[in-house]
C-alpha cells in the first residue's frame, strides 16, 4: 500500500519524528514498549485502545506483551496465530491494514477462534466488543517480522483514515528497529549474567579442588597430582582442548555433559581407575564443562559485541566509531573493511579463527566474513587469503573516524552488488580473486542518494515488469553480462534465441527498446538499486 506522508499535519510529523528518535535511543524493552503505545495513542486522533504483538517463532504465534486500554491479566493469553484476525492477518500479508468501520472489522475477525473472542472481550471490558475502527500495522526489520501494532477506537466518534495509517506505518518502521534492539540488549546482558554466575560457581569448585587455577591445562596439572596418570580434554568436534602428563594410551574416557548435552570428553590412559583416583576425575567433570561453558559465553559475547560495532558503525555513531578506531585500527590508526567470501564449511572455519588469532573485529556476514582490518595486517590477510582461494572485496584505506560509516556501506554494496548482478555461478570454482572499492567509483556516488529516491527511481524503470520475475532476472543477467545474448545465456543455462526472445518482450512490456546506450545505462543503474542496503 502506497503511504503519503504529505498529508500530515506538520506538528504531527515533528512529534513523530521526536518519538522515533527516542524509541530507537532505547536499550530497555519494557520502555520502547511503553512509549511506543503512548506514542500510538497521542500520535492517532480518536485512539483509546493499542496493542503491540510479538511473534515467537518457537510457538508460531502472536504474543500479547503490552497494551494500553486493555486488562492485559486477560490478554495475555491470546496467542494469535499467523492468519487469525486483524493482527495475524497484518502479520501473514506483510502490510499496514486499515479497517475503516464495524463491517470491515466484522470480516477481518470472522477466524477469530471463539476462545480467543471472549478473551478479547474481557480485556476491553465490552461484552459486545463495538470496535469503530482500527489499524493493524506488523513491525518490520527486515528481513524479519517482529510483530504487529494493533491500534482501535472504540469510544470516538472519529473513523481511522490513510492519514492514520501512514503515521502508524511510520512509527511501526522505527519501533520494530528499537524492539530487535532491545531484545538483543536484554540476551548480551542476560549472557553476561549468565557468564558471572558460571565464573563463581568455577572459583568454588576449583577451590574444593585446591587449585586455583582457571584454564584447562592448569586444571589438568592439579588432576595430574592426584592420579598420576596421562589426561587429555576433547572439546566439540573432538578437537583436542589439552593435554598432560604424555601419550594417553588404553584411555577410559569420560563424557562431559551438562543436563542431557554433551560438550565433550576427558580422557585418562593407563587403563581403569578406581577409589580415590576415580573420585578426583568425576569432581574434575563438572569444573571441565563449566570451563567449556564460560568458552562458549566468552564466544557468544564476543560475537554479540563485534555485531553490536558494526551495527554502531553502520548506523553513523560516532561516539562508538571513535572508540572502535581506537580498539582495532591498529598503530598508524589506518584502516579499512574487508569481506571475505570462502566457499566450504572449512575455509569459514579458517577465516574465524584467522580473525580471533589476530583479534581483530570482525562478524559473520551472510555467506560470508566481514573485517576491519588494520592496514598493517591487510597486506599479511590478502597473502593469507590467496593461499586458502578465498574472495576479497576491498574497501578504501581510511583514517578518518568520520570516514568509516560511509566506508562500510560501499564495501558492504560492492559485495552485495557482485553478488546479486555480476557474480557468475561457476566463479567459485575459478582462482581466488580480489575486488576494489576504489575501481568502482560510481558505487559511493549512488550510494549518497537517498533511499526513497532510489526506490522510486527502480519502481519507475522495473515495474512493468514485476510480475515476470523470470523475464526481469533476464533482463538483469543480460545487461550485467555487457548485452551479450551468449553470455547471459551461459548464465541462466538456457540458449541465446531464448534469451532474445525475453529481451524482446521485456522490450515490449517497457514501451521502449532496451537495446540502445541510454535505456541500458539507465536499466543498470536500476538494477544496482534493487541491491539490499541494510547490514
Amino acid at each position: 500500500m502506497a503511504l503519503n506522508l504529505s498529508a500530515v499535519p506538520p506538528s504531527v510529523l515533528e512529534r513523530l519524528l521526536s518519538l522515533t528518535k527516542s524509541l530507537t535511543s532505547r536499550r530497555d524493552l519494557d520502555s520502547v514498549l511503553h512509549e511506543l503505545l503512548q506514542a500510538s495513542i497521542n500520535l492517532i486522533p480518536g485512539a483509546d485502545f493499542a496493542c503491540v504483538f510479538l511473534y515467537r517463532p518457537e510457538d508460531n504465534a502472536l504474543h500479547p506483551v503490552g497494551g494500553v486500554g486493555f486488562d492485559m491479566d486477560v490478554l495475555r493469553d491470546v496467542w494469535l496465530r499467523p492468519g487469525e484476525s486483524m493482527t495475524g492477518q497484518a502479520f501473514v500479508k506483510r502490510e499496514a491494514l486499515l479497517f475503516p468501520n464495524p463491517a470491515a472489522i466484522k470480516r477481518a475477525q470472522a477466524n477469530l477462534s471463539p476462545v480467543h473472542d471472549q478473551a478479547v472481550r474481557r480485556a476491553v471490558g465490552r461484552p459486545e466488543n463495538p470496535v469503530r475502527s482500527s489499524l493493524a500495522v506488523p513491525l518490520i526489520a527486515e528481513p524479519r517480522m517482529v510483530g504487529v501494532l494493533v491500534i482501535d477506537n472504540y469510544d470516538t466518534d472519529r473513523d481511522f483514515g490513510e492519514v492514520d495509517l501512514a503515521v502508524t506505518v511510520s512509527l511501526a518502521e522505527h519501533a520494530a528497529v528499537a524492539v530487535l534492539n532491545a531484545e538483543d540488549y536484554e540476551r548480551v546482558h542476560k549472557l553476561s549474567a549468565e557468564l558471572g554466575k558460571t565464573l563463581a560457581v568455577q572459583q568454588r569448585l576449583l577451590a574444593s579442588m585446591m587449585s586455583p587455577q582457571e584454564s584447562l591445562p592448569e586444571l589438568l596439572r592439579t588432576l595430574w597430582t592426584i592420579v598420576h596418570k596421562p589426561l587429555a580434554i576433547y572439546g566439540p568436534g573432538q578437537k583436542l582442548e589439552a593435554f598432560y602428563g604424555g601419550a594417553v594410551r588404553e584411555p577410559v574416557n569420560f563424557a562431559v555433559r551438562v543436563g542431557g548435552r554433551e560438550l565433550g570428553r576427558l580422557a585418562v590412559g593407563q587403563g581403569p581407575l578406581a577409589g580415590i583416583d576415580r573420585t578426583a576425575v568425576e569432581q574434575a567433570l563438572p569444573l571441565i564443562a563449566l570451563e567449556f561453558l564460560k568458552q562458549q559465553a566468552l564466544e557468544q559475547e564476543r560475537v554479540h559485541a563485534h555485531a553490536d560495532a558494526f551495527i554502531r558503525i553502520w548506523d553513523g555513531d560516532q561516539g562508538a566509531v571513535e572508540g572502535i578506531v581506537r580498539k582495532f585500527a591498529g598503530g598508524n590508526g589506518r584502516w579499512r573493511f574487508v569481506i571475505a567470501q570462502g566457499f566450504s564449511p572449512e575455509t569459514s572455519e579458517a577465516l574465524t579463527a584467522w580473525s580471533h588469532a589476530h583479534s581483530t573485529l570482525a562478524m559473520s556476514f551472510e555467506s560470508a566474513r566481514l573485517m576491519l582490518l588494520p592496514e598493517e595486517l591487510f597486506e599479511t590477510f590478502q597473502s593469507w587469503a590467496g593461499d586458502h582461494s578465498v574472495w576479497l572485496f576491498c574497501g578504501e584505506v581510511g583514517d578518518d573516524p568520520q570516514e568509516m560509516t560511509p566506508e562500510l556501506r560501499s564495501t558492504v554494496f560492492l559485495w552485495r552488488d557482485y553478488y546479486a548482478n555480476t557474480a557468475d555461478p561457476g566463479a567459485k570454482t575459478c582462482e581466488p580473486r580480489t575486488l576494489w572499492l576504489a575501481d568502482y567509483p560510481e558505487i559511493k556516488a549512488l550510494q549518497n542518494v537517498p533511499e526513497a529516491a532510489r526506490a522510486a527511481y527502480v519502481a519507475k524503470m522495473l515495474s512493468a515488469l514485476a510480475a515476470d520475475a523470470l523475464l526481469l532476472d533476464t533482463l538483469k543477467t543480460w545487461v550485467h553480462s555487457g548485452r551479450s545474448y551468449e553470455r547471459a545465456a551461459q548464465r541462466m543455462h538456457t540458449h541465446p534465441n531464448t534469451i532474445r526472445y525475453r529481451i524482446e518482450k521485456a522490450s515490449q512490456l517497457l514501451g521502449r527498446p532496451v537495446t540502445d546506450d541510454q535505456t541500458v545505462v539507465q536499466l543498470r543503474l536500476a538494477f544496482l538499486w534493487t541491491v539490499e542496503s541494510r547490514l
